[in-house]
Formats: structure tokens, sequence, C-alpha cells
């Protein structure tokens, strides 16, 4: 009689470690598979499915953090696109001439340009803002307007301490982003081509302030 050949026992499977991400963690990996979801095929084209596979998360995992796609859009912009608080005492204190002024706003000005995030999500509001009206003008408030109204303050104190000249810019704030947004626009329309060197813009529009700034 014959004997079956026993087979070779198997290990148990060990089961499977599930680590469970924090909030905060899980929510930066929504946003981070949704910015290259929407670069890679459109925000419209862009499924929430594809966003929650891109990051490693269920559906349920998604909605568990973002209600919608146009939320995640508003999030990427709130933590991507936003013009870091200027410190109007700060450089009032440091300054002492129009040219230090000068340079100190736009150099804090500049900074978020010089992040190549920053230039991905801009270039998907560029894009996409017909579609999103109601981010885009969120954005509007928080950003553009929020940094007007400090750079008004700014500028008062700057006038006031004699260091610079009531000028329509100091009026008009926002002639004073101008050619930020002249510059930003450009990076992002001819991303993929030679892009008109960063610093040279910087230059230029401290020079453009010193001439409208500067007492007489």
């Amino acid at each position: 009689m014959s004997i079956a050949p026993t087979q070779p026992q198997t290990a148990a499977a060990s089961p499977r470690t599930r680590i469970r991400l924090e909030p905060e963690v899980r929510k930066q990996l929504i946003l981070d598979a949704a910015l290259a979801e929407f670069s890679a095929h459109g925000f419209t084209a862009t499924r929430i499915d594809d966003i929650a596979k891109r990051a490693g998360l269920s559906k349920g995992g998604f909605y568990a953090h973002y209600p919608s796609k146009e939320e995640v859009f508003s999030a990427l912009l709130a933590s991507s696109v936003a013009i870091e608080d200027l410190d109007v005492e700060g450089i009032i204190n440091q300054c002492n001439t129009a040219r230090e002024f000068a340079e100190c706003v736009v150099n804090s000005l500049y900074t978020a340009l010089q992040q190549p995030r920053t230039m991905a999500v801009l270039h998907l509001l560029l894009t996409n803002a017909q579609h999103l009206p109601e981010a885009a003008a969120e954005w509007q408030r928080n950003t553009f307007e929020s940094t007007c109204a400090q750079l008004t303050q700014l500028c008062s104190a700057a006038v006031k301490k004699g260091i610079c000249r009531d000028s329509i810019v100091c009026r008009k704030t926002w002639l004073i982003l101008s050619p930020l947004v002249h510059q930003g626009t450009h990076l992002m329309t001819f991303y993929t081509t030679n892009k008109r060197p960063l610093q040279q813009a910087l230059s230029d529009h401290i020079e453009l302030l010193c001439e409208l700034l500067e007492p007489r």
C-alpha cells in the first residue's frame, strides 16, 4: 500500500499590521494626491475615487475628512497659496530708507513664488477658476485682499516715519502686488519654457517701488 506524501506545513500568514494615521496626516495625503490628480487630469475629470486611491485610502476615508473635491481644492489654496502675514512692526523698525522698505516688502511677497507646490496650485487656480468661482473668491478675500490691507497699514506707518512719501501705491496698495501677479501669471503660463529669471523680476519690482516711494 502506497502512502501519499505529506505536504509540508506552511506557516500561518501573519496578520497584516494596520497603521492608524493621524487625521492631519491623512488630510495631507489627500491634498498631495488631489494636487497630483488635478495636475494630471484637470479638476473636472478627476474623480474622488482617483484621489482616494492615490492617497491609499478608501472612498469612505476621503469623505471622513472632506465632503467634496471642491473642498479639497479650497484646502489646497489655503495651505499652498497663502502669502505670509507681513511683520508690520518689524519691517518699520528695521527700515530707515525707502529702498530698505521696498526690499523688505518685495522679498516677503516673492517667497511664495519660489515654491514649486505654490506654483502648481496657482496654475490649477488659473485654469479652473471658472469651474470653482466660490473657491477663487474665498482665496481672493483671504489672501489678496488681506495682503492689500496689511500693505496699507505698512505704507501708512512708513509715511508716518518719514521714509516714504504718500504716493499712489500707498493709497492703492493693490498696485504694489501687480508686478507679483504678473510674474506669477508669467510663470504659470510659460512653466514649460524658459522663464524670465525670478531674481530679475524681484529686482525690477524693488526699483519700481523706490521710484514711487522715495521722498522728493
